[in-house]
């Protein structure tokens, strides 16, 4: 084959599955880079090699999003930066803000997220609540580093978290 038709199918190629693969990684599943400290121990646990998750995108709605969930979102502060925290309380939910020194009732609508290493994490503890619509995505496995790879980043229910700091 020479050169001239390689790059014409090439070309047409990449026409095809460019908007394929635009439309899989904003609909169905991405990739997302985490970086800091503010989900250590769980992600980049040695601070050392930040960790690549892979992102659940379909299906993101009211009934699947739980409490323990890590999530993908825009930052409510920040437009088209985004963050990794955990799901702290969904809406009617009253949690204790540790910053405040005082209970919120989560409104309709909305959740309150926290990162798990709370000395450094930028949350709903400064922020407050956040809409349900920021959430982009449920992360589901690390990817990167190859040492750990496929670690789930399992649910739980942190109802015992009563560490106030």
């Amino acid at each position: 084959m020479r050169l001239g038709e390689f790059l014409k199918y090439g070309l047409k190629g990449a026409v095809f599955s460019l908007p394929c693969l635009i439309t899989f990684m904003d609909r169905v599943a991405t990739l997302s880079l985490v970086a800091g400290k503010s989900m250590q121990p769980l992600l980049n646990p040695t601070g050392l090699h930040s960790d690549w998750v892979l992102i659940k995108r379909w299906n993101i709605d009211d009934s699947c999003l739980q409490k323990g969930d890590i999530i993908s979102l825009e930052s409510p502060r920040e437009p088209r930066v985004f963050m990794i925290k955990r799901v702290k309380a969904l809406e009617d939910e009253i949690i204790y803000d540790t910053i405040k020194q005082r209970e919120t009732r989560v409104p309709k609508g909305h959740i309150w997220i926290e990162g798990d290493n709370k000395r450094d994490s930028y949350d709903s503890r400064h922020f407050g609540c956040i809409p349900r619509g920021l959430v982009t995505g449920l992360a589901l496995y690390v990817i990167w580093p190859p040492q750990r790879f496929g670690t789930k980043l399992t649910l739980h229910d942190n109802d015992n978290d009563n560490d106030n700091d």
